[in-house]
């Protein structure tokens, strides 16, 4: 099976049934009425609505979810004579030799079968339901041994599999802590296992529109995404992450990234954050989201 050949690779890759779609989709119509009707929600749903049913030529099976660990990242930016990384959760970051190394031994594995990336839905729902993950009071997955620190792929395959799916569970470690909810820079995190989108600072640097001026300048800290529940949660402590994948700019680069926007990049620095493994749906934002960080972290020096 081809899940065995990923398992040798280094992967982690389990098997759901394509039947799940049925599951999936009561989950996101349940998003309404646990979360609100919020733009955020609505577009996830809108967004996985719009890709069902697959457009692929073929009757798929199954899914196959595989994970592998995701590479701690940091920027380094210099301005006015300072010099300031700003970090990059590792689900964002693109890593062109795992991502080629999965496509090469999923290819080679499943032979005689067709598979074809699975869009429009959350991968790390599919994770949970395949038994791989489980999520956190922050509504983050976690794997064992890899914690949140991983990136998932999923793939539709006409692979059959065994009838095996498994309830969204949840770790039992987080009925009694809360220093997620305790750090979370926006107060997204409740008592509960759904979080309010719409305080999620996440939320809103993935997306180039104005930042809301409630934020507090102390939540910015990342280039995309947020850390703070990731970094004090007690799952990911164990977790060896010191060596960082480092991109460095230079000044004139770093004002560059600043007072320009994705379309007035110079070419050179375009090519270099792409390199990187910056994609477009990150360097639409990230010139805003860089500056508010690094002027958050050129505070609390």
């Amino acid at each position: 099976m081809p899940n065995s050949s990923l398992k040798s690779a280094g992967f982690r890759a389990p098997f759901l049934p394509y039947h799940c779609i049925v599951q999936i989709t009561e989950t996101y119509d349940g998003l309404l009425a646990k979360s609100g009707n919020t733009p955020y929600i609505q577009n996830a749903i809108n967004h996985f609505r719009n890709h069902q049913p697959p457009d692929i030529p073929f009757k798929p099976l199954s899914f196959l979810i595989a994970a592998y660990p995701g590479e701690p990242a940091q920027i380094i930016l210099q301005d006015n004579g300072k010099r300031v990384a700003v970090p990059i959760p590792p689900t964002y970051l693109d890593d062109t030799e795992q991502r080629q190394k999965l496509n090469s031994t999923l290819e080679s594995a499943a032979q005689g079968y067709h598979t074809a990336h699975a869009k429009g839905m959350s991968q790390k729902l599919l994770a949970v339901y395949s038994g791989l993950g489980r999520f956190g009071r922050n509504n983050i997955c976690y794997i064992d041994g890899l914690g949140s620190f991983f990136s998932l792929k999923a793939f539709y395959t006409d692979i059959p599999c065994e009838d095996v799916s498994y309830p969204i569970a949840f770790l039992e470690s987080c009925d009694y802590c809360d220093l997620c909810r305790q750090d979370c820079p926006t107060g997204a995190i409740g008592q509960n296992s759904v979080i309010n989108a719409e305080k999620c600072l996440t939320m809103y640097n993935e997306n180039n529109q104005p930042m809301p001026e409630w934020i507090p300048q102390s939540a910015h800290h990342t280039l995309i995404g947020c850390l703070r529940c990731q970094e004090i949660c007690p799952q990911n402590k164990p977790l060896k992450v010191n060596v960082k994948r480092t991109l460095e700019l230079s000044e004139c680069e770093t004002r560059a990234l600043f007072t320009s926007g994705l379309e007035a990049f110079p070419p050179e620095l375009t090519q270099k954050l792409r390199q990187f493994g910056l994609n477009d749906f990150v360097l639409q934002v990230v010139g805003r989201n860089a500056r508010l960080a690094m002027q958050n972290i050129c505070m609390d020096d």
